[in-house]
């Protein structure tokens, strides 16, 4: 009997445990149910006869090319929707706020937090990535960064944001496959929500989280410059004059702040550029390496070569 008495409660205490944890299991279900129905009516506007989309665990993905026309936005769901082809002529208005006009390079991203409004008018096709992600979900990244509560800032409108494009046109590629994996598909969308994280949460205290590096306002104010002006010639002295600091002690703050160099952050945005334009444009090598900011386009070669592993030639291959 006392045998019994024990394997009765052993047992009664499994059923417990098996019970608290189906409920769990329940409630988790409960919750993902109702974020992807969220997601989805986020991504309703952008709904169009042969859009392509897929949900995950952690959000929606929706790859589509629309008509010209307007779409207003009510975002139920944290949205990220980077455009994967040229624009001029954008328009986009926030509630009480005064429209925009703005043209739009190959990886604008435009950043619509939960419960905003906004409404895009473009007078031309556009093709687009839009990624929506709950805001739970998105507090839950915050967390496993480190980061402060997650309050999402739009970048200003016309912002290229070469990793976001990055990115993308990984979504684009899984999407465009006969059966889309939804693991791979989970894996993008965390990418794409830990630097939404990383780079525009307003609550973030960058001066601190930099240790030494630059100040808020000065990494914010550099990103601007340098994104703007990355085709251009940019040296050390601009950028170190742009930010009141030596030139000895800018370099060692800007690379704490950002993780590397100012030289090897311009290249990099040169050769993402470059890329776009060799995959979405028939232009000729030597102009890409113009438009891009490179002194040639032997020049542009060697810097791929070097940083990439591939050639102009490979990418153009690719695309064909």
């Amino acid at each position: 009997m006392l045998w019994n008495s024990r394997a009765g409660y052993l047992f009664a205490s499994e059923v417990d445990r098996i019970s608290g944890a189906a409920a769990v299991l329940n409630q988790s279900a409960s919750i993902l149910d109702s974020q992807r129905a969220a997601n989805l009516e986020a991504l309703q506007p952008f709904e169009v006869v042969g859009a392509r989309r897929l949900s995950g665990w952690r959000g929606t993905i929706l790859h589509v090319v629309l008509p010209p026309g307007q779409r207003t936005v009510r975002a139920s769901s944290h949205l990220a929707m980077i455009l994967m082809r040229p624009n001029r002529e954008i328009e986009v208005s926030t509630s009480g706020e005064t429209a925009r006009r703005f043209d739009a390079a190959t990886g604008t991203l435009e950043i619509v937090p939960e419960g905003w409004e906004r409404a895009y008018s473009w007078p031309s096709i556009q093709e687009a990535v839009v990624v929506a992600i709950g805001n739970q979900t998105l507090e839950s990244m915050a967390k496993v960064a480190g980061s402060p509560p997650i309050e999402l800032r739009p970048p200003r409108s016309g912002t290229v944001d070469l990793t976001a494009l990055r990115l993308g046109r990984l979504m684009r590629q899984e999407l465009a496959r006969e059966q889309p994996s939804q693991i791979a598909a989970d894996s993008l969308i965390t990418l794409m929500g830990m630097h939404l994280v990383r780079n525009y949460n307003a609550t973030i205290d960058w001066s601190a989280r930099a240790r030494g590096g630059l100040s808020e306002t000065n990494a914010r104010k550099l990103k601007t410059y340098i994104n703007e002006n990355f085709r251009r010639k940019i040296t050390i002295s601009q950028l170190a004059a742009l930010s009141n600091l030596s030139e000895s002690h800018f370099q060692q703050a800007f690379a704490r702040t950002f993780g590397e160099s100012p030289h090897r952050t311009i290249v990099k945005m040169r050769l993402d550029f470059a890329v776009s334009l060799m995959r979405d444009t028939d232009r000729s090598l030597a102009e890409i390496a113009f438009l891009s900011g490179f002194a040639s386009q032997s020049h542009m070669t060697s810097t791929m070569k070097k940083f990439m592993n591939v050639t102009p030639n490979m990418i153009r291959t690719i695309r064909n």
